[in-house]
């Protein structure tokens, strides 16, 4: 009788023993693209270690949709800490051919003042790039390798990856999800939107919202298949509380929900672990010597990249929020016709995969039933958002490198221009493409290199 209620009652010890050495260890998108996000190598190839240990032993186990988002998503990641490196280093330096174009304006301006007498500045910037440079090396050289890790990621999906579902199974999981979501029953209630934001892979369509529901709705597949059954211990660093069981800001363990959905359709134990916990229970199984400085360690990593994570996604909500507000008020479409930018420059700016998708967004929004003109603005602003940050990035280091080329004023306008951007995202998109063609024709003008 109390089975009905198996997501509120404690495991017993036995169950917990049975999880902890028969289950199947599945784990979600983030745990693999958290391997990019590592300050150290020595994280990130310890828990690489881990997984492998458990795929040899055939208790690991990659749900189709979960490797489907991992290879939409892992070039975004590769290359992100070895790039904000060598940015500051880039940066850095540059403040020697600002301070050396000052003094040389300073002159210029005042011909009477001893400009000379600071060139103790410019030294000590000179000696402080030396140190820059090994400083940035060594940072550098600490970074998990990106492209071992993929290897290494790719060797852990090797023939450990499950089928994938057709678009009738995919249509049934979202009819399931329209649901489910609106009773808040996990998981992924937390992405519940009134916007339908598409991908496509191999002719299969999935709206993103329902992304978690497909991962969970194939783990219980998995299972169900299995001849000897076995229960399912969850690795996610996936913190909301369409996961979690959480009260008063504490995290209790997984969705009550969730325990007894999984029980209902397959007989079986669920349970969930974020890194930290399961290094410590896996460690303990596999006898891998993880001790607690290395464990402090781990857990300090993983919190500095939630909270850039989290700090991240907020910036992006508030911005969405405004521009979404404004999808029948505005006709984004006129706007960009109207301006000298194209959407397919601005398509340009987003890695081949985006594109593509972009591209469909677009069509599908042209060839809408009803309402055009909403869907349209709907897909433009999925696209801004999605270019948004190659396009500040492109802006940002144009001016920069103009300042570093001596051009100190008019990287300063450019300057002045980026910080006095619109807040409606799509005409901020515009104006950011009109400034780096400003700044790239300038370049090519007076034989910059570029």
């Amino acid at each position: 009788m109390l089975e009905q209620f198996k997501g509120f009652i404690k495991y017993t010890k036995k169950e917990y023993e049975d999880l902890l050495d028969e289950s199947i260890i599945v784990v979600d998108t983030n745990i693999l693209l958290y391997f990019y996000k590592y300050p150290s190598k020595q994280s990130a190839g310890r828990l690489l270690e881990i997984l492998q240990k458990f795929k040899e032993k055939n208790r690991l186990w990659i749900p189709h949709q979960v490797a489907l988002e991992y290879f939409f998503n892992y070039e975004d990641n590769m290359y992100n800490q070895k790039e904000g490196y060598e940015k500051i280093e880039k940066n850095l330096k540059g403040l020697i051919d600002e301070a050396k174009s000052f003094l040389q304006n300073a002159q210029d301006d005042n011909p009477f003042i001893r400009t000379e007498d600071f060139n103790f500045f410019i030294k000590n910037l000179d000696e402080s790039n030396k140190e820059l440079e090994e400083k940035v090396e060594e940072e550098i050289n600490d970074l998990p390798n990106s492209n071992e890790i993929h290897d290494r990621i790719l060797e852990l999906l090797n023939n450990n990856v499950g089928e994938s579902y057709n678009q009738d199974e995919i249509n049934k999981i979202e009819e399931d999800g329209r649901e489910r979501y609106p009773l808040k029953v996990p998981p992924g209630f937390k992405d519940k939107t009134d916007k339908k934001e598409y991908r496509s892979y191999d002719g299969i369509k999935y709206q993103l919202q329902y992304g978690d529901l497909i991962v969970w709705k194939q783990i219980i597949d998995k299972v169900k298949a299995c001849e000897n059954a076995k229960p399912v211990i969850f690795i996610t660093e996936d913190n909301k509380e369409d996961w979690w069981h959480i009260k008063k800001g504490e995290t209790k363990g997984p969705h009550p929900n969730l325990i007894q959905e999984f029980f209902n359709e397959t007989g079986q134990n669920f349970h969930m672990y974020k890194t930290v916990r399961f290094i410590e229970y896996a460690s303990k199984y596999l006898g891998i010597d993880f001790n607690a400085t290395q464990l402090s360690e781990v857990s300090a990593e993983l919190e500095s990249i939630r909270t850039a994570e989290e700090t991240k996604a907020d910036n992006k909500k508030i911005v969405k929020n405004k521009a979404y507000k404004n999808l029948d008020n505005i006709n984004y479409r006129n706007i960009i016709d109207k301006s000298n930018i194209s959407l397919k420059e601005i398509l340009e700016f987003l890695p081949i995969n985006e594109r593509e998708q972009s591209k469909v967004l677009i069509k599908n929004a042209l060839h809408a039933n009803n309402d055009e003109i909403y869907h349209y603005n709907e897909a433009v602003l999925q696209i801004i958002d999605r270019v948004m940050p190659y396009l500040e990035l492109t802006a940002k280091d144009l001016s920069a490198d103009i300042a570093i080329e001596g051009y100190v004023d008019l990287a300063n306008k450019f300057l002045e221009k980026l910080n006095s951007l619109p807040e409606d995202i799509v005409k901020r998109a515009i104006i950011l493409l009109e400034l780096i063609n400003e700044m790239e024709i300038y370049y090519k003008n007076n034989g910059l290199p570029f």
